[in-house]
């Protein structure tokens, strides 16, 4: 009997985290998502270098996202806001977008980004004037221990996709030989 229970247990614990995908759940019951690069031929400085280079360039003001970084240690923390489009936002002249935490981690022959403390901000909406946690859409009330928000799969994915073009943005600065500085 403990050992059906077991794997009852298990087999729910396991769904409800396939229930969030991609994001994962950090100690603060915050949604996340990270991404390690590895690459044995780069070094912290470079994956460093490259980072600082890409928060310069794939955002509006590099200075407002960059609030800390650490050369020595290979860390950036900074802001990122993203605009989004999605269900009436595409047909009214409303912005809807995501706000989150950047968290660039450097090592030699590996990086890791992990962006956090995601919310939907919608100055446009009426009942949405504050921003709204991501994991308000996934769990009723946003309680990650609560009861799971099946609704809104498309508006999820959304999300979900343009988190992923950030990710993918950082990964292709990596791969990035430098562009015009071989002038």
């Amino acid at each position: 009997m403990k050992t059906i229970a077991i794997i009852l247990f298990f087999s729910i614990s396991l769904s409800s985290q396939d229930f969030i995908k991609p994001f994962k759940i950090n100690e603060q019951d915050r949604f996340f998502i990270d991404t390690i690069y590895v690459d044995s031929n780069i070094t912290k400085d470079a994956f460093y270098n490259k980072s600082k280079i890409w928060i310069a360039k794939a955002f509006i003001d590099g200075k407002e996202v960059d609030i800390f970084s650490d050369e020595e240690k290979g860390q950036i923390i900074g802001k990122g806001s993203i605009e989004v489009v999605s269900g009436l936002a595409s047909f009214t002249s409303g912005k809807d977008y995501l706000n989150y935490t950047i968290n660039i981690y450097c090592k030699d022959g590996r990086a890791r980004l992990v962006i956090d403390n995601i919310f939907m901000y919608m100055p446009e909406n009426p009942y949405a004037k504050e921003p709204i946690a991501i994991e308000t859409y996934y769990f009723k009330g946003g309680d990650v221990k609560g009861k799971q928000f099946k609704g809104k799969k498309k508006f999820k994915e959304n999300k979900v996709e343009h988190v992923n073009q950030v990710i993918q943005s950082w990964i292709d600065s990596i791969n990035s030989d430098g562009g015009y500085s071989d002038f």
